[in-house]
């Protein structure tokens, strides 16, 4: 089955990141295929397993290549101020998608 051999997969999301979303669970699952998915096209993170919704390496580098992909970041990353500041100097409008209760910034204190 070719969506589960991985020199498919890995040809197949090198060339369009969103043939994640046909590849067999044990390719969403592995880190490196995920990797080079979100790497040609950052909206490819929505195809990936929770888990690796909440590894900051996939998530940043998705928003690297498409900031609105912090959409199908987990909650916890999108409260994360790195990510946050990634996203937001690519991209301010796509700070629209996150949810945020309360600053993720440190107020100045004087």
């Amino acid at each position: 089955h070719f969506r589960e051999d991985w020199r498919v997969v890995c040809s197949a999301v090198t060339q369009d990141g969103l043939t994640l979303q046909h590849a067999a669970d044990c390719m969403k699952n592995d880190r490196s295929v995920a990797l080079l998915a979100v790497r040609q096209n950052g909206m490819a993170l929505q195809y990936c397993p929770e888990q690796l919704r909440e590894d900051k390496e996939v998530v940043c580098t998705a928003l690297e290549q498409n900031p609105a992909a912090i959409q199908f970041a987990s909650k916890g990353l999108q409260r994360d101020r790195e990510v946050l500041l990634l996203a937001g100097m690519k991209d301010p409008l796509a700070l629209r998608f996150c949810v945020l209760t309360g600053s993720p910034f440190p107020s100045e204190q004087g």
